[in-house]
This record gives structure tokens, C-alpha cells and sequence, in this order.
């Protein structure tokens, strides 16, 4: 879930706080677990921004980022087939926005996967994890460590197609940027032990 900073906050018109005073209201919903309560509050944020977005361009981005909450919470609600949508909006804004190779688009793309492979729709949620490695790659190269995540559902996403050759690649991949930052190599080590097991 993400918010915007306090200076962003401070340059809101008071006709565009309703929607910041709903967002807020979610991220708390959300913190305690109340997902559709929160996808509710977030709904209503989303709406608030469409209606400024004739006369406020600069509320593309808020909106961007309340879809993403919005589609998260519903997903947490078991609401996939929505989440699924609203994660769409979400990513086709910020692509709008930021251009294919953009880190919000790669993160986007990211969540979009995870929800559409949990609705079986694996090869759609492999394409996406592939356009976000691209694009994190052409960003910031390809030892950044914001690679790892997206690495890391890409071969939980191959296990799952039954893919085992697709996974392991993937996993060997991580476990060197893992290593190479310094971080614990465990749930590589997991799921290569898992491919292994294959």
C-alpha cells in the first residue's frame, strides 16, 4: 500500500482532500486487516480523483496509486476478479504516465501477476513478470536488488504452471543477487531445493 508524502498532501486544494482524507482511511483499514472496509474506502478516493481529473491533470498520479491500494484490497478480500480489473487501471495508468520501463510500471506488472496467476492464469502472469525484469533491467540494470522480488514470483509462478526448467533459471539467477547484496539466500535455497525435488 503506498501514500503520498506530507508536502504532497500540503499542496491538495480542499476540494482534493477528500480523496487523501480516503486514502488515508483505507491505509488504516488496511493495517488492521479490514480489507473490505478498505477497498470501500479506497473505491470512494478513486472516484473522488476521476471526477478532479478533467480540471486537475495532476491527479493521474494519486489515482495511479489508489488503484493500486484499491486492487490489493480487494485481492486480500477474495475479491480476485476485481482486483484483477482495477490492478489493470492501474498498470495502464502508470504505463500512461511513466513510459514501459518505469520501476511504479514494473511494480504494477508485478501485482497484476501474482493476482492473475492466483486466478490460474499463468502464462498471462509469466508475460507480465518477464515485461517487468525488462523493464527493471533497462532502468537500473541487472543486478539491482528490486530485481529479486520480481524474480522470486517469476519462479514461483513457473512451479506452479508445472514449469520446473522455466523456475530454475530464475531461482539460480536470484540466489547470485542475493548473494551479491548480501542478503540471506533462503528462500532461493527453498525453491531450488523444491525444482530439485522435481
Amino acid at each position: 500500500m503506498l501514500s503520498l508524502d506530507i508536502v504532497e498532501r500540503e499542496r491538495l486544494s480542499a476540494a482534493a482532500r477528500r480523496w487523501w482524507e480516503d486514502n488515508d482511511r483505507g491505509l488504516a483499514l488496511a493495517a488492521e486487516a479490514d480489507w473490505s472496509e478498505a477497498a470501500e474506502a479506497f473505491a470512494s478516493a478513486a472516484d473522488s480523483l476521476a471526477r478532479l481529473l478533467p480540471s486537475d491533470a495532476g491527479a493521474h498520479d494519486p489515482l495511479a496509486m489508489v488503484l493500486g491500494n484499491l486492487s490489493q484490497s480487494l485481492y486480500r478480500a477474495g475479491r480476485a476478479d476485481e482486483a484483477i480489473q482495477q490492478s489493470q487501471r492501474a498498470c495502464a495508468l502508470r504505463v500512461a504516465l511513466a513510459g514501459e520501463d518505469a520501476m511504479p510500471v514494473a511494480r504494477a506488472r508485478t501485482d497484476l501477476a501474482v493476482m492473475l496467476a492466483a486466478a490460474g492464469r499463468l502464462d498471462e502472469a509469466m508475460a507480465l513478470v518477464q515485461r517487468a525484469i525488462a523493464g527493471i533491467e533497462h532502468r537500473v540494470g541487472e543486478e539491482d536488488a528490486r530485481l529479486a522480488t520480481v524474480l522470486e514470483n517469476g519462479a514461483r509462478i513457473a512451479l506452479a504452471a508445472g514449469h520446473p526448467a522455466n523456475a530454475e533459471p530464475l531461482l539460480l539467477r536470484l540466489h547470485a543477487l542475493l548473494d551479491v547484496h548480501e542478503l540471506s539466500t533462503e528462500r532461493a535455497d527453498v525453491l531450488l531445493a523444491r525444482v530439485a525435488q522435481v
